[in-house]
């Protein structure tokens, strides 16, 4: 039976590393939001709302609070890789302490979604492409 290959994390990681060479399956409570990359292979995520599939690639944004059940899937002959950014309350609120933001007549939590390719996102990731 193989191993997964890699997995850098620790609960109180900003960012994160994750690689296997096999399909993987987690059950998982989201302890922050997550802004993903998706470097090779592809992902499935569902909560208890939701169910997104990503490709390498691609963008995933998690909320925090949910749980999730997540599968990957390593590229044909290759790897799953993935990076992560995990982002606590203390950094919204750190954010927020220093932007100037606009009310919000209503609000609806985002639990889960794929995120369009945009240009701010390239830059942020283009280190680890």
């Amino acid at each position: 039976m193989k191993k997964r290959i890699a997995e850098a994390y620790s609960a109180d990681s900003p960012i994160y590393y994750i690689c296997y060479n096999r399909p993987t399956f987690k059950e998982i409570h989201e302890p922050c939001h997550k802004l993903m990359y998706i470097l090779e292979g592809r992902i499935t995520m569902q909560t208890s709302q939701v169910q997104v599939a990503s490709r390498a690639g691609e963008y995933m944004f998690a909320g925090k609070g949910d749980f999730s059940r997540i599968r990957t899937y390593p590229s044909a002959g290759g790897l799953f890789r993935m990076i992560c950014f995990n982002i606590t309350d203390k950094d919204v609120k750190s954010y927020l302490q220093y932007n100037l933001c606009p009310s919000v007549a209503e609000y609806s939590p985002v639990i889960l979604r794929k995120l369009e390719n945009r240009k701010l996102l390239e830059l942020l990731f283009s280190p680890v492409v």
